[in-house]
């Protein structure tokens, strides 16, 4: 076994030094290089989302514990995608 005082040194660190904080007043646009999240983007994402659990819901057995939750979330993201079209279509 090692001496005490060897330990005790342990004890002794100081603490990390605190990480800065962001103003997020400062912060007025996207950073550079990355594109601004649009409509059909979103669309195309709600879609694929919406297939994944499609997909899980169909091998997914009637009781199963999550299935309640994924019809849920499907519905939810259904009515979402229902917004984006009608919006789409309006512009």
């Amino acid at each position: 076994m090692g001496d005490r005082k060897d330990t005790d040194q342990w004890e002794n660190v100081e603490s990390a030094p605190h990480r800065a904080v962001l103003d997020t007043n400062l912060v007025t646009t996207l950073p550079t290089g990355e594109p601004a999240p649009s409509m059909e983007n979103e669309r195309q994402n709600l879609i694929e989302t919406i297939g994944d659990i499609e997909n899980t819901l169909k091998f997914m057995g009637k009781l199963h514990p999550q299935r309640e939750n994924l019809d849920k979330r499907l519905s939810t993201l259904k009515a979402m995608l229902k917004q984006i079209d009608d919006e789409l279509d309006k512009g």
